[in-house]
This record gives C-alpha cells, sequence and structure tokens, in this order.
C-alpha cells in the first residue's frame, strides 16, 4: 500500500475511539498494509485516546489533538528519550502523523504535524573499510549478509523477508517486498552470487534465506566491525545500504536507477546520497580545472621558489602565503614557465622565471590589487575581463 486509503464509510460519531481505530485499522489490513505500519498506526492511536480518556469521537476536538502533542513534547514518550529530543521529535513526528490521518477520517481536517528533524549527514563506509569487513566475513552467513546488503543496498527488514523463491539465480535477481507491502527488483553481483554458493548447504533446506532476527543480524555486524578494527558504533545495516548508493552514484550510476533499486517513492529521499560525493566531485573539479585554458595558458602546478611572487600574493590576498604556494603558468606552444608581472595600466603580463630572477618582480599598489579582486589574469584576457568587470 503506497498511498493511505480510508475506510469508504464514516464513522458513528456515537463511537468511542478506540472502536473507529479498531474500524480503521481493519480496513488497512483489508487494503493489504504493512502489519508493521498498522501496529506503528495502532500504538499512535492507542496514546492519543488515553491522553483523552478514549472519549466518544463526537467529543474530539482541534485542541485535543493540538494539546495532546504539546503533553508529548513536554513529557517525552519513555525514559530513553528524556535526554534525547531529536529521537523524541522523531517518534512525534510519526505519531502525529498517524493520529492525523485517523482524525481527517472521522472529519477534522487541518491538522498539523509534528515536523521531522533535520536529517543527519549519512554516513558510508570507505572502501578500505567495506574490503576490512569482508575479509573477517569468514563464516558464510556472515558472508552472504555482508555481500547482499552491500551489493543490493536493501534494508535489514527486506533481506530478512526474503525468501529462497524469491531469488533469480541465472538473472542475478530477487523479488523484494518494501514499505507499504510494495514489491521490486533488486540485483546483485558476483560477491553475493559467491557467498550463496558458499552458503548453500546451511540454507538450502530453509524457507529464508538469512534464517536470523534483526537483533540477531544487528550482533553478527557488530561483532564483524570489532574483528575488522572498525566502530561498532558506525556499522549497522542501514550503513551499508548508504554504502552501496554512494558507490553506485560513484560508478556512474544515474539517481532514477538508484531510486528504483532503494525503493524511494521521491527521488529527493534518493538525493541525499549526493553530498558523499563532495570529495569525489571536488577532487575531479581540481582535476578537470587544473590546467584551465583561457588563451592557450593554464595554471599548472605550484612553485615555491618565486620569492617576488610570493610578495606580491601577500599583497594582494593582504595575509601571508605559504611558502609552497605558488602558480606556475606555462604555454602550450612553449615549454618553459612563466611568472606574473603586473604592467603600470593595472593588466598582468607573463614573464619567464628566467627573467624573473634577474629583476625584482613588480608589485602593484594595494588598491589596484583590490581592483582586481584578488584574481590574476592573462594578459590576453585582462582588457575584455577589465571592461565586463566595470560594466
Amino acid at each position: 500500500m503506497g498511498r493511505l486509503k480510508y475506510p469508504p464509510m464514516k464513522p458513528n460519531l456515537e463511537w468511542r475511539i478506540s472502536e473507529a481505530m479498531q474500524v480503521f485499522l481493519d480496513f488497512m489490513e483489508a487494503s493489504g498494509a504493512n502489519p508493521k505500519t498498522i501496529k506503528s498506526y495502532r500504538v499512535a492511536i492507542m496514546d492519543f485516546a488515553r491522553y483523552l480518556g478514549d472519549k466518544p469521537l463526537k467529543e474530539i476536538g482541534y485542541t485535543d489533538y493540538l494539546n495532546w502533542i504539546k503533553y508529548r513534547m513536554r513529557t517525552g514518550f519513555s525514559k530513553k528519550y528524556k535526554n534525547d529530543k531529536k529521537a523524541l521529535q522523531t517518534t512525534l513526528h510519526y505519531y502525529s502523523l498517524f493520529v492525523r490521518n485517523f482524525l481527517k477520517w472521522i472529519g477534522l481536517d487541518g491538522l498539523p504535524v509534528v515536523p521531522k528533524p533535520r536529517r543527519d549527514v549519512v554516513d558510508a563506509l570507505t572502501p578500505e573499510e567495506v574490503n576490512a569487513l569482508i575479509s573477517v566475513a569468514v563464516d558464510p552467513i556472515d558472508r552472504l549478509i555482508v555481500s547482499l546488503l552491500l551489493e543490493t543496498g536493501l534494508r535489514a527488514s527486506e533481506a530478512l523477508n526474503i525468501e529462497i523463491r524469491d531469488i533469480d539465480f541465472r538473472r542475478r535477481a530477487i523479488r523484494v517486498r518494501g514499505k507499504y507491502g510494495k514489491e521490486r527488483i533488486v540485483l546483485f553481483g558476483p560477491l553475493t552470487e559467491e557467498a550463496l554458493r558458499q552458503a548453500w548447504p546451511l540454507i538450502s533446506k530453509t524457507r529464508k534465506l538469512i534464517p536470523l532476527s534483526y537483533q540477531g543480524l544487528y550482533k553478527r555486524l557488530k561483532k564483524l566491525a570489532r574483528k575488522a578494527g572498525l566502530s561498532p558504533e558506525r556499522v549497522h545495516p542501514h550503513v551499508l545500504r548508504h554504502t552501496f548508493a554512494t558507490e553506485a552514484l560513484r560508478r556512474g550510476m544515474s539517481l532514477p536507477a538508484l531510486q528504483k533499486l532503494l525503493g524511494h517513492s521521491d527521488i529527493k529521499t534518493t538525493q541525499i546520497y549526493l553530498h558523499l560525493l563532495l570529495d569525489d566531485v571536488s577532487e575531479q573539479y581540481h582535476r578537470a580545472f587544473s590546467r584551465t585554458q583561457y588563451g592557450g595558458y593554464g595554471v599548472v602546478g605550484v612553485v615555491g621558489d618565486a620569492k617576488g611572487h610570493q610578495q606580491w600574493y601577500n599583497e594582494v590576498l593582504q595575509e601571508p602565503l605559504s611558502d609552497s604556494i605558488g602558480y606556475d603558468v606555462y604555454h602550450e606552444e612553449h615549454e618553459y614557465s612563466y611568472g606574473i608581472q603586473a604592467n603600470h595600466d593595472d593588466s598582468p603580463q607573463f614573464i619567464s622565471f628566467e627573467e624573473h630572477t634577474s629583476q625584482q618582480l613588480l608589485q602593484p599598489p594595494r588598491t589596484q590589487a583590490r581592483q582586481w579582486d584578488r584574481r590574476v589574469y592573462p594578459s590576453s584576457i585582462s582588457q575584455s575581463m577589465r571592461r565586463e568587470r566595470n560594466r
């Protein structure tokens, strides 16, 4: 079930909350809602009913809902949320969403939902950490768990619900039942195929692919993390999902394709993985622009022996420049280096470092340096850029 379906009949307003809730949940079950979703609705609506004293529907108003939210914000749900405001807000977000949907069915529209807290930056394992984790997974079931989660990006609950009959070994494909009962097909690679072969004597006679509970899966990953010398706090089922998504994007997979494999209904959810590639993007940018061409010239490296050049940059930047930093500019048609000299007409020109060693680099006045906006332009484009800047 994707979008929530409401019972077609209107409730009797003489019913109490608990009575109406049962009708509401029975319809959800008949409509194919995930049992975990139904359980979540039940817990949230029952909490609302206990706060109000399970009063009749006709006595429920807008302020009852708001007062319940304020009460929960003040008291929380359990001791474990006492000092964890983010966990409290996340729980209350879903509680308010479920109760609002229930109250919409009985005729109360326009109720607000507690906003979901901002998502933390998602974490992913590095290739070195992945290799370390795989190398210590010598047990066939451990190897199957790590390989499957890394190559498919499955949620832990999805992986634990896979049955042997769901696997197409010839096509390396698995039918998965995800959130809201939605089905999708995921693919697996040679790592998982080999892990299946090794684990086959242990799983061939079972109905489930991974015959473990969530806690059993969780504990195995923590144990593997410790054996691999990784922080157990960082290694959990969902971080392997993040790692799969990040690696898929790094290898060139499109966002829509990744969205389908991950089972996201909204591509905006998939886009959270893009920021994990910032280091890759930065590296590619600097590699692409390390020889940016402007009229045949390009910045190709750094030098540290041009003292006059360094003095000039100290003047421009108005701060010390590291001895190891400078720009080595060359012309593609001539294999010799150029330094940068400031002309009196406020335009830079290029001189060879051989010439630079025999004459002192001219330093522009501080006012001119500010006019250059801390940028150095090749002489071939300085005039046009200056005219554009002064418009």
